[in-house]
């Protein structure tokens, strides 16, 4: 909770880190509803007590809680449900449709794939991951799949066991393709 309150200061998807270390218990003890509430309750609170410095900080330099909020306003956001979907066919005006962005979309439906693959295996990180990849497309399009997909690691681990059970000229294609 400590380590995951960090990480909710330093970048937007740790509260989504914070949120899934809370929700572990629900996974690692199923039936014991009781112990597992106690344990999300404390793990949010802890977490959350270690993200709130940075609202307190915010408020101390500017007078504002939210200013870093303030700074994101004339960033390139879905601004209606239809817009964020519209962003999955090319539907929006200011979405490129140049090669580098059906990149784009390419790798965000491969971590998609990936991460619906380990949903079995670590029910905790299949969500983190499905909730990182829910919100790429608030921006209106994938842009940044790349830079957002990249703290999304525990999906190359999982396209690593993928490769590795293929044979050796198929892996080295998609190695040589992939860089």
């Amino acid at each position: 909770a400590v380590l995951a309150g960090l990480c909710a200061l330093t970048r937007n998807q740790g509260i989504l880190v914070a949120f899934c270390v809370a929700i572990t218990p629900f996974f690692d003890q199923p039936h014991r509803y009781k112990k597992a509430i106690s344990q999300f309750t404390k793990s949010g609170l802890i977490s959350f007590s270690i993200f709130s410095l940075f609202p307190i900080y915010q408020y101390l330099k500017t007078g504002d809680f939210l200013t870093s909020l303030g700074v994101q306003q004339n960033w390139s956001h879905a601004t209606s449900p239809l817009e964020y979907f519209r962003t999955f066919w090319f539907g929006n005006p200011q979405q490129s449709v140049k090669l580098s962005a059906l990149w784009h979309h390419a790798y965000y439906f491969f971590l998609a794939y990936l991460t619906w693959g380990i949903r079995k295996d670590n029910k905790t990180l299949a969500i983190y991951c499905a909730l990182s990849l829910a919100i790429m497309p608030m921006q209106g399009e994938l842009i940044n799949a790349f830079r957002f997909g990249l703290v999304l690691f525990p999906l190359h681990f999982a396209f690593g066991n993928m490769l590795n059970a293929m044979r050796l000229p198929i892996r080295l294609a998609i190695c040589l393709g992939f860089i």
